[in-house]
């Protein structure tokens, strides 16, 4: 059997150091690759998130579209019923004085009175309608704000360096200089 020397030795801790230092190298790689894949996972969930936030706006402003329409609807339809039951109560008014007689200013003064009956109803239909408009603008508004919101809450990713071979190869050679030294050290050459 051969004795192992100091030549032995040095060659020794040198494969142990190098392969100490790929297998570094080597996890390092793959630490980055499973940060890098994590992290694409986490922008598609943002992006996802971001994508629902704007459907959920949307179809709740077209429902808020759609009930103000309908509101809009149903307040034009009242005045016209309004309106159309004033010229039949006016008409009504009219005939049944013209056929007992009565005319003149106490007409005209009952005619204003009924009219003016109808319009205040109109204002306040209108005045509603004008409300109504409003709220609707402001609920339009806050949920524009409530999906800014959302798509801009986003789960944050850790950025990822890519492992440099540089810094395994300095500290392999720093290895091998330590190793090289203390066998020099040993063998009586470096004091």
């Amino acid at each position: 059997m051969t004795p192992i020397t100091s030549t032995h030795l040095f060659a020794m801790n040198a494969a142990m150091s190098a392969s100490q230092s790929l297998l570094g190298y080597m996890q390092a790689r793959q630490n980055a690759a499973s940060q890098r894949a994590h992290n694409a996972m986490i922008e598609a969930i943002n992006q996802q998130n971001a994508l629902n936030a704007y459907d959920a706006y949307y179809n709740n402003l077209q429902a808020l579209e759609f009930r103000l329409s309908e509101e809009y609807m149903a307040t034009g339809q009242k005045l016209v019923l309004s309106q159309k039951q004033a010229l039949e109560v006016v008409g009504h008014a009219r005939a049944n004085a013209a056929a007992s007689g009565f005319g003149g200013v106490s007409l005209n003064n009952m005619m204003r009175q009924i009219a003016g009956q109808f319009s205040a109803s109109d204002r306040v239909a209108r005045k509603n309608m004008d409300n109504v408009g409003i709220q609707s603008y402001r609920n339009a508004l806050g949920m524009h704000h409530d999906m800014l919101s959302k798509a801009n809450n986003v789960i944050p990713t850790t950025p990822v360096h890519n492992p440099s071979p540089w810094a395994h190869i300095l500290g392999l050679s720093g290895d091998l200089m330590r190793t090289y030294t203390s066998l020099q050290m040993a063998k009586g050459g470096i004091r």
